[in-house]
């Protein structure tokens, strides 16, 4: 199955607490949120992801790379 996750937002509602990172690759427990949502989102079937960036993007496709992984 496939997902679509919106992930370009500028943050600005927390950008006090993280303005040089896009709000989904903050962490909790050391794990981005992104990567934790794409996890759950695994377990329950979802095999195909679209991630769409925009602000500060760059950083989620270095992390994520092409997604092969």
């Amino acid at each position: 199955m496939k997902v679509v996750i919106m992930a370009g937002g500028k943050g600005t509602r927390i950008s006090s607490v993280a303005s040089d990172i896009p709000k989904p690759m903050l962490k909790i427990g050391g794990v981005p949120v992104l990567e934790r949502e794409i996890r759950c989102l695994k377990e329950q079937g979802f095999d195909d992801f679209i991630i769409t960036v925009s602000h500060l993007g760059h950083i989620i496709m270095n992390y994520f790379g092409d997604g092969s992984n």
